[in-house]
């Protein structure tokens, strides 16, 4: 029950994006990744600093390291027309959007989190993540555009660990989804098959439905989506993972 009052404290004082669902499921499938495997976590996309601070407390119970990835500017300028997500409301991601300095994240997390748990990367993807090439245990990505989606699915679905679990919190978009669905994506730029899509009621309120798959031949996966409503309207959340619904026991 500590670290549930911890993330209702952060969540108390730091604007973020995520529902609880999906903080507590995320944190979950850290604290239940196999002790055995070296790896750390991954967080991409972190805006204010409210995930990164409750992820960086489970980080600290796992006795891992959490890597966090933003360029702490916000979106990059694009031209990714995303119309309406599948919920029918608006979605669009200028540059600078979710925005939180490297100064406001680091100062959240001092406040909040557990900051010798975090490894902070600033800069976009595409000139961070060529460098990194650590095993991952968990990973959770929530950058909106669809260059992002696919700079980070390159480099991080390949490092995932037996056992890993990578989440996307951006399954509401279709531009997202059709990426996940395109064959050539998955086969030029990760280098596996397409991973096997299939849809599932949640246990969301809303009664969502999102796709699953497998993933690396060491790697399959189940999803599950949650969705909240924001300025861009719902927002749902996918997970491809290899184990089954983690237990509740650490809460």
């Amino acid at each position: 029950m500590t670290l549930l009052f911890s993330f209702h404290r952060v969540s108390c004082a730091v604007p973020g994006e995520h529902t609880p669902a999906d903080i507590l499921e995320f944190a979950a499938a850290m604290l239940s990744s196999n002790p055995e495997l070296s790896g750390c976590f991954v967080e991409a996309g972190s805006y204010m600093g409210a995930g990164t601070a409750k992820f960086s407390l489970a980080a600290r119970l796992a006795n891992r390291k959490l890597v966090v990835f933003d360029s702490f500017m916000g979106i990059p300028e694009n031209s990714e027309q995303h119309g309406k997500n599948i919920f029918g409301g608006a979605a669009g991601f200028g540059g600078g959007d979710y925005c939180g300095t490297l100064e406001e994240v680091t100062g959240n997390l001092a406040r909040y989190g557990s900051p010798t748990s975090c490894d902070l990367v600033p800069g976009w993807f595409e000139e961070t993540l060529p460098n990194f090439d650590r095993p991952i245990l968990a990973a959770y990505i929530d950058v909106d555009l669809v260059s992002s989606t696919a700079d980070l699915l390159e480099v991080l679905f390949p490092l995932l660990q037996p056992g890993g679990v990578l989440f996307s919190q951006d399954g509401h978009l279709p531009l997202i989804i059709d990426l996940l669905d395109d064959d050539r994506f998955w086969r030029d730029e990760v280098g596996c098959a397409k991973p096997r899509w299939k849809a599932w009621v949640s246990g969301s309120s809303l009664g969502s439905l999102s796709p699953a798959f497998e993933g690396l031949p060491s790697v399959t996966a189940r999803s599950h989506q949650r969705a909240s409503t924001n300025a861009h309207g719902r927002r749902g959340c996918h997970s491809y993972e290899a184990t089954p619904r983690v237990a509740r026991e650490f809460f």
